[in-house]
C-alpha cells in the first residue's frame, strides 16, 4: 500500500517578517519533490491562527486575504496528525515531517518546533534551544562569548528599566560606545526597526521607536566601511557542509530592509557580491567560524551566520535559524538543485525524529506509593 507522506510547510507568524516569510514559504513549497511528498501550506497570520488551503499557493491570495475559503489546521499533543476544518467539512491527515518557514516570533524562535515536538512530528529546523539563542541578539553574544567568538561591544536595555532611568542609559551608551551606535531590537530580523544614532536626542527617539517591536534592544557601534558577509551552513549524515561567502551590498550606511528585499520590483538578494573577492584564507575563517557554531549550538536545517568585516577584523553579527529564502541560494545554482537538498533535509529530519524516539522515557519506581503531605493517598 503506497503511503501518502504529507509535507506541512509552515510561514507567515505574528511577526512583522510575516510577508518575509510568505517568500520563504512559497519558494520551499514549490521546490519539494511532488513525486516523493504531498506539499502542504499551513499559513499562520497575524493573530496566530493556521491556515490551510491551495488559496495559499498564489502569491496574490496574500495581497487582499480571504480566510473563509480556507481550512483552519490545529493539532493534538502526541499525535502526528493534521486536523483541518471549515464549517462542516472536515480532514485529518497523518504527517510525514514539516518545514518551518516562519521567520522571527513564533517560528525562528522555536515555539512552531515545541508544538511540533509535542505533537511527535518531524520537523526541518533548528531545535529549541538553538533557535532561542540564535533570535535573541543579547543571548547570541552572551553564548558566543563562552566560544571565544568575536562579537561588537553592546548594550542592552529593557523597556520597563529605560522609562525609568533613560538619562542614566543615554549616558551609559554614549560612554561606553560611543557615536554613532546602532540600535536593533533584540528579537527581530530583516532589518526591521534598526537605526543609526548620531547623537543623545536622536538615542531617545530611537529607543522609543524600538520598543514598539521587543521589550529588550540592543546598542551596538557603528562600523564605518564595514563589509556583511554571510555563510550558511548546514548538516547531513553528520558531516557539515558550508556555502559560499555572499557579500550583502549597502545602498546607505546600514544594510536596510530595502536593501535586502527591495519594494517589490526586484528579486530577493539581488544587491549582493557571490562569491565574494574576499581572500582564501578569510573566506575559510568564515567557514570555519560559522561550522564551529553550528556544531556548538546543535543545529540542524540550513542556518546562516552574518558577519561584519571591518579594518580586517571579523565579527559574528546575528545567526538566522531560519534564513529567507532557505539561503538555498548559497547552495543552489538552480531550483532543481535545491529540491534534491531540500529531500535530504526532510528524510534527515524523520531520521532524527526515529532517534529520539529510541530514548527510554519509562523509569520504575516505588515513589508513586510513598506518603507526602499535602498529597491525598
Amino acid at each position: 500500500m503506497f503511503f501518502i507522506k504529507n509535507l506541512l510547510i509552515f510561514f507567515g507568524g505574528k511577526s512583522p517578517e510575516r510577508d518575509v516569510s510568505v517568500i520563504t514559504g512559497l519558494l520551499t513549497l514549490n521546490s519539494v519533490d511532488a513525486s516523493l511528498y504531498n506539499a502542504i501550506p499551513v499559513y499562520v497570520n497575524g493573530e496566530g491562527r493556521f491556515f490551510s488551503g491551495e488559496a495559499l499557493k498564489d502569491m496574490s491570495f496574500y495581497r487582499t486575504p480571504d480566510y473563509s475559503t480556507l481550512f483552519q489546521v490545529s493539532f493534538l499533543p502526541g499525535e502526528s496528525k493534521a486536523f483541518l476544518t471549515r464549517k462542516r467539512k472536515k480532514k485529518e491527515l497523518q504527517v510525514y515531517c514539516a518545514v518551518n518557514c516562519m521567520h522571527g516570533r513564533g517560528g525562528e524562535d522555536g515555539a512552531l518546533v515545541g508544538l511540533l515536538k509535542n505533537c511527535a512530528i518531524p520537523f526541518v529546523s533548528p531545535d529549541l534551544f538553538a533557535s532561542a539563542v540564535a533570535i535573541d541578539k543579547d543571548f547570541t553574544k552572551i553564548v558566543l562569548s563562552g566560544l571565544k567568538i568575536n562579537t561588537l561591544p553592546y548594550v542592552r536595555v529593557k523597556r520597563a528599566d529605560f522609562f525609568k532611568r533613560s538619562a542614566a542609559f543615554i549616558k551609559y551608551v554614549k560612554n561606553k560606545l560611543g557615536f554613532p551606535v546602532i540600535v536593533k531590537p533584540a528579537r527581530l530580523g530583516s532589518s526591521i526597526g534598526i537605526e543609526k544614532v548620531d547623537n543623545e536626542e536622536q538615542l531617545f527617539s530611537s529607543f522609543c521607536s524600538a520598543f514598539n517591536y521587543d521589550d529588550k534592544i540592543i546598542c551596538e557601534p557603528f562600523m564605518q566601511n564595514a563589509r556583511d558577509l554571510n555563510c550558511a551552513v548546514y548538516e547531513l549524515n553528520g558531516k557539515l557542509y558550508a556555502s559560499k561567502i555572499e557579500e550583502a551590498l549597502r545602498k546607505s550606511d546600514i544594510l536596510s530592509f530595502n536593501d535586502k528585499y527591495g519594494n517589490g520590483d526586484k528579486a530577493v538578494g539581488s544587491d549582493r557580491r557571490y562569491p565574494t573577492d574576499l581572500s582564501a584564507q578569510m573566506q575559510n575563517e568564515i567557514c570555519r567560524i560559522s561550522k564551529k557554531i553550528y556544531r556548538s549550538l546543535d543545529f540542524s536545517s540550513i542556518v546562516r551566520f552574518d558577519f561584519l568585516l571591518c579594518k580586517n577584523n571579523l565579527y559574528l553579527n546575528e545567526i538566522n535559524a531560519v534564513p529567507g529564502s532557505m539561503a538555498y541560494y548559497l547552495f543552489c545554482d538552480k531550483f532543481s538543485q535545491f529540491k534534491e537538498l531540500l529531500t535530504s533535509l526532510i528524510e534527515e529530519g524523520v531520521e532524527r525524529k526515529r532517534k529520539e524516539d529510541k530514548y527510554v522515557t519509562f523509569y520504575k519506581s516505588e515513589i508513586l506509593y510513598g506518603d507526602y503531605k499535602g498529597v491525598k493517598k
